[in-house]
């Protein structure tokens, strides 16, 4: 598989549908990565979408450098309108354009399990990272519970991915995974499905139902049932 057959790929989704969470769920994560209003820093986001993750950055800290890459450009033409304020480029997260520990926090939300080569993904963000920064790294879980579930109930899960490549990831083997690439693990948190009550950036109610259910998940899913794992992990040096 080419570099070039990826982008293409991403190009396709951004154009068509779009790729992501609701804004709740990048507050939530970046405040856990530790990013606050106190002093000005160095944020990069690998693999930045359509830009939320920036956008929260700089709502939590106005004084930030945030900068956003991704391979796909239909992606940063949409994060240039979300978050007109961050640096953005487009760019390979197995290979950043920048020197060695530059930024002092890092986030990739979601995005190392599709990369040709996760480790090398890794790698960069332990190569770009400051000595006392830190990072946020979001993977899928092989087992989280509403996958169990939907299997209990019909059989296979509702779940299936539509990206050119996926993975998932047990919590050891995540970790195991992130800890061989150089970094440390300091926290883990549970991600779930964010419950939304209204239609984001409207009054309009969503599913009542799905709400709870959601609720429920985020309160009383297990850690290593949850649907995603949140790493928040140091140099491993």
């Amino acid at each position: 598989m080419q570099t070039s057959e990826i982008a293409w790929s991403y190009n396709k989704i951004y154009c068509e549908h779009g790729l992501r969470a609701p804004f709740g769920h990048y507050i939530y994560t970046i405040r856990r990565l530790g990013v606050n209003a106190k002093r000005k820093a160095l944020c990069l986001d690998i693999s930045c979408g359509e830009g939320l993750a920036l956008k929260a950055i700089l709502q939590i800290n106005n004084d930030a450098l945030a900068v956003g890459l991704d391979i796909s450009l239909e992606a940063v033409k949409k994060a240039r309108e979300n978050v007109s304020k961050a640096k953005l480029l487009v760019a390979d997260g197995q290979a950043l354009p920048f020197k060695s520990s530059y930024f002092d926090f890092v986030a990739n939300l979601g995005s190392l399990e599709h990369y040709m080569d996760p480790d090398k993904g890794c790698k960069e963000i332990y190569r770009v990272l400051k000595p006392t920064g830190k990072t946020a790294v979001i993977l899928p879980n092989k087992y989280s519970l509403v996958d169990i579930l939907d299997v209990c109930k019909t059989g296979g899960s509702a779940s299936g991915g539509f990206q050119i490549i996926e993975r998932v990831f047990t919590r050891k083997e995540a970790q195991d995974f992130l800890e061989s690439n150089g970094l440390r693990i300091s926290k883990v948190y549970s991600s779930n499905l964010w419950p939304e009550f209204f239609v984001e950036g409207t009054f309009k109610i969503k599913s009542i139902k799905k709400f709870i259910w959601r609720w429920f998940l985020k309160i009383f899913a297990p850690l290593n049932l949850t649907r995603e794992f949140i790493f928040i992990c140091n140099k491993g040096d």
